[in-house]
């Protein structure tokens, strides 16, 4: 029976103690998120929809018809309509399929605008919905159209799925599991790798510094994009991530909290 005890003993001893306080599901606190402003610019003249940020990233007929644009990674053709005075939906693909739907509704008053989006991208091709809401910046351009102006987001709801991450952490390997199958499978320390759902050239290195931190550093195209920190706190239930973008600097922030 001693023999017996040791050997159970043996058995269990090791594994316990090789189970890491990060494993386990995660939710994104949308209330904690902290990030530089989200503006849209949109345009619409003419039959003619634009939307980017600091400048259109694309300019096409809204015609329901697909138009190649500039080629990225995620996307590579767009068709618009206008589905009322007020209502556009965009549709974007690549290579043949459809990633995103977004439908614009600007209010009556064309000072507030709520974007639907629909997001198909992820492995499983299972549809994430999620809403942004936007109020106007400034007045319109006078002889604008409803659309065409510059909109900062003010809210965002998504689904819980969209929020939840899996992660895990056994002897040298990090694992991220997130919605639609996303994710990667690393070494730590050892050499980036394909992120599922992502673009084809993204890859993510994973080290981790101290029993507390685990830092992930994203690549676009083998350059250094992302660098993302997340800090274990002492209670154990909440990871605050902290992440800078390379291309300028920008920083973001939010919680994750144990479910």
């Amino acid at each position: 029976m001693r023999l017996m005890i040791l050997m159970l003993a043996l058995l269990t001893g090791p594994a316990q103690a090789a189970t890491s306080p990060f494993n386990g599901t995660w939710l994104t606190d949308i209330a904690s998120i902290k990030q530089p402003p989200d503006i849209a610019m949109l345009t619409f003249e003419r039959g003619i929809f634009g939307r980017g940020r600091e400048k259109l990233d694309f300019a096409v007929r809204a015609d329901g018809h697909v138009h190649a644009v500039p080629a990225d990674e995620y996307v590579d053709a767009v068709a618009v309509r206008l589905l009322s005075p007020r209502h556009l939906r965009e549709t974007d693909l690549l290579k043949g399929k459809v990633v995103y739907v977004i439908t614009f509704s600007v209010s009556a008053d064309g000072r507030a605008m709520t974007e639907q989006v629909t997001d198909y991208s992820k492995p499983d091709a299972k549809p994430i919905a999620t809403i942004v809401k936007r109020k106007r910046i400034a007045r319109p351009t006078p002889g604008a159209s409803w659309l065409s102006g510059r909109w900062l987001s003010t809210e965002v709801a998504t689904t819980r799925s969209h929020l939840t991450d899996h992660l895990r952490l056994v002897g040298n390997r990090f694992s991220r599991s997130g919605p639609g199958g996303s994710g990667f499978d690393a070494v730590i320390g050892g050499p980036p790798v394909p992120v599922r759902g992502d673009a084809p050239s993204t890859r993510t290195a994973v080290t981790m510094p101290n029993a507390h931190n685990i830092i992930e550093r994203l690549y676009a195209d083998k350059k250094l994009a992302m660098t993302i920190t997340m800090t274990l706190q002492p209670d154990g239930k909440s990871i605050k991530t902290v992440a800078k973008r390379q291309s300028d600097g920008s920083v973001f922030a939010w919680t994750l909290r144990r479910q």
